[in-house]
């Protein structure tokens, strides 16, 4: 037993130290150099331009899956944004606090950053697929609020799973 024991120390540093060059050999050899030879007569270089020709989505083009909220009904009273969303079919608003305090919008059961917020188009959800604070947009300042419910928005891009809260300004 304590011969077992004697090999196996003595044999773990060697072991050990094979286990750490071995990504090394494999990193050497993908560092070999490849030659690669290419005629380009500049004569007959094409350009080739790439353009988006996605159309925007027309307002008179709502689908039975979307719901526009008047907002000239609600003038003179105290209403937010958030309390207009939330009467709209399937949509859902989750408030953490008061008056004024972080308001997100869900849509038929999805999350808040499954929903996109366009503002005038301008998608206002952040880069890394958080949500929207709708208590931080005056309601003063819109002029209509469409909701479009559903996966169907293609016109708003990745992250509209649940579907779409489009605010135009004045």
């Amino acid at each position: 037993m304590r011969i077992e024991r004697m090999l196996f120390r003595n044999a773990l540093p060697g072991v050990f130290s094979f286990g750490l060059m071995l990504p090394l050999a494999s990193v050497t050899w993908a560092n070999e150099d490849i030659d690669v030879a290419v005629d380009i007569d500049e004569q007959n270089i094409e350009v080739i331009r790439v353009t988006d020709t996605t159309p925007p989505i027309p307002k008179t083009d709502a689908s039975a899956f979307s719901t526009e909220i008047d907002l000239e009904r609600y003038a003179g009273e105290q209403k937010r944004l958030e309390d207009l969303l939330g009467q709209a079919l399937g949509v859902q608003i989750r408030r953490f606090g008061g008056a004024g305090s972080l308001a997100e919008v869900s849509i038929r059961g999805s999350t808040s950053t499954q929903v996109v917020v366009l503002l005038d188009g301008v998608k206002m959800n952040s880069g890394r697929g958080g949500s929207v604070d709708l208590s931080s947009i005056p309601l003063s300042q819109l002029e209509a609020v469409e909701v479009s419910r559903g996966g169907g928005a293609w016109g708003a891009g990745s992250g509209a799973m649940g579907g779409v809260a489009e605010l135009y300004v004045n």
